[in-house]
């Protein structure tokens, strides 16, 4: 998963025409791919950094080794996870509504 320090990166998704779509940027201080880092499943979206961009990565041997190392700190990224994939989902769905317009 990867963390924005700084900038700000596109979420691309493939489209049908070997081409992909712009669905959202995400700026700093905020996250992305915390799904694929928990589930440890293949991407289903890639970045594009939109501007400069400073991101930090943390990989899924580094969070097992967080898992160990600081419980606390484990359970308080999961915790974090699910109110972002809470809020992505809401998100979602209200562009599907109005899409359905």
């Amino acid at each position: 998963m990867h963390f924005i320090l700084d900038g700000r990166v596109g979420i691309m998704i493939p489209a049908e025409d070997d081409r992909t779509t712009r669905v959202r940027s995400l700026g700093r201080y905020t996250t992305i791919g915390e799904m694929g880092l928990v589930s440890q499943t293949p991407r289903s979206a890639t970045i594009q950094a939109e501007v400069d961009s400073v991101l930090y990565v943390l990989n899924t041997h580094q969070f097992d080794a967080i898992e160990v190392e600081a419980p606390a700190l484990s359970h308080k990224l999961l915790t974090y996870f699910v109110s972002v994939m809470a809020e992505r989902l809401t998100f979602a769905n209200r562009t599907i509504a109005v899409l359905r317009r």
